[in-house]
């Protein structure tokens, strides 16, 4: 009844004699004028419209300094790193994966198996060799022999076995530094094999030793090590951008690679980063799949312990004291690198300089400096051997004070 109501009343409307047609046309006509004049007030603003498209990457930054560089070397150790993207991406949460950060290791590069000997130095020097090829899991044999005055070493390819024969000839010995030449330019070995000073003097000499320092080593396998962070956080909003990786250790000397993937590929262990509406990461450069930002952390060397006057066995096999002797023990960052031209301390690696300061209660603090006068480097312990100045030792009492100085090597080459 209600519809039936309606519809009468309509009609009747519609049929009204009372309006007529003409006065219908000009409400109408009056009504267009008003919104014409209406809309010309109103600015129209410009469509915008959300494209679907993946993050991209606008930087890495620390917590305590400037954005990452690729190939920049920092000499402070972040606490935590932030992935920013563009500002209109939701990252989700389940793929943050997606961002990886790995250590070389100690060796420097990044999926290339490596190996270092000393080459008979007794420690006295660190030689890296690395493969060329991911694949390429080389053997190397070491020995020395007399291939007579000024003859270089000797070396052969047979497959993956590599043979490096050092001449022993009196007067013909090669120094480290030489030998990393000698492989770096071989006609043989260069496409197959890399070498590099990796700690301890460059200016030793090789082929020298006993025969049984020599021996075969191996390369097996990358020493690449993922870093796992403590904690994963997507900031909040407006922030959800940024993705905050903070480490739950300390992160050592070594050469870092940042990378956000954008594919997934389940046998290697990788998982695209995502938006919350399932579109990949957007590689910076095209036709890649991700971003790569490589960096090295140059923290100088710790000293993990200190030993004065280390008791020894001496030749004769009875324990003595060394009293003009201290032992200083640091962690496994190369205690001294030389440039291989130069022969100067590397002003990127760090070395160290120890300092002893005697004190007397009656004079003012630091007065009596002496610089060691031995110091014995020792590459494979991580150690220094210090021989005391015989002064300082005529200034042992019960009111003495020694402390010691670690200085890294850009303060050495300048002063």
């Amino acid at each position: 009844m209600t519809i039936r109501r309606l519809r009468t009343n309509k009609t009747s409307h519609d049929t009204n004699p009372a309006i007529s047609s003409e006065n219908r046309g000009d409400s109408t006509r009056s009504n267009t004028k008003r919104f014409a004049f209406r809309k010309s007030l109103i600015e129209t603003l410009e469509t915008r419209q959300l494209m679907a498209v993946g993050p991209r990457l606008i930087g890495v930054q620390p917590n305590n300094s400037d954005l990452i560089e690729n190939g920049v070397i920092r000499t402070i150790a972040p606490t935590e790193l932030t992935f920013r993207f563009d500002q209109v991406q939701v990252i989700d949460q389940a793929t943050v994966s997606g961002i990886r950060v790995t250590r070389a290791g100690g060796d420097g590069t990044f999926g290339l198996p490596s190996v270092s000997t000393d080459f008979g130095s007794d420690g006295r020097v660190d030689i890296q060799l690395t493969s060329k090829n991911a694949g390429d899991f080389l053997t190397i044999n070491v020995s020395a022999a007399n291939r007579g005055a000024g003859v270089g070493p000797q070396m052969t390819l047979n497959g993956s076995n590599v043979s490096i024969v050092l001449n022993s000839a009196s007067g013909s010995l090669i120094t480290a530094a030489n030998l990393v030449n000698a492989i770096n330019n071989s006609p043989v070995l260069s496409a197959r094999l890399s070498a590099r000073i990796n700690g301890g003097l460059a200016s030793t000499t090789l082929g020298g030793a006993e025969a049984n320092r020599y021996g075969s080593i191996v390369m097996r396998t990358s020493n690449d090590a993922i870093v796992q962070p403590g904690a994963v956080i997507i900031g909040d909003r407006p922030n959800e951008n940024e993705v905050t990786l903070r480490f739950a250790e300390n992160l050592p000397d070594d050469v870092y690679r940042l990378e956000v993937f954008g594919f997934d590929d389940a046998g290697r262990g990788i998982t695209g980063l995502r938006n919350v509406d399932g579109s990949l990461f957007q590689p910076t450069v095209s036709g890649t799949r991700q971003d790569t930002i490589d960096f090295r952390l140059d923290l100088g060397s710790r000293v993990t312990g200190v030993v004065p006057q280390p008791v020894v066995r001496n030749a004769a096999g009875e324990l003595v004291q060394l009293q003009d002797t201290i032992v200083v023990y640091f962690d496994d960052d190369k205690l001294f690198v030389e440039r291989l031209v130069l022969r100067t301390p590397s002003s990127i690696s760090s070395f160290t300089r120890l300092t002893l300061f005697a004190t007397r209660t009656t004079m003012s603090l630091r007065q009596w400096q002496y610089v060691t006068t031995r110091r014995l480097t020792q590459p494979r312990c991580d150690s220094t051997m210090i021989s005391i100045d015989w002064r300082v030792r005529l200034l042992m009492h019960p009111h003495s004070v020694f402390e010691l100085e670690h200085v890294k090597a850009e303060r050495l080459l300048r002063s």
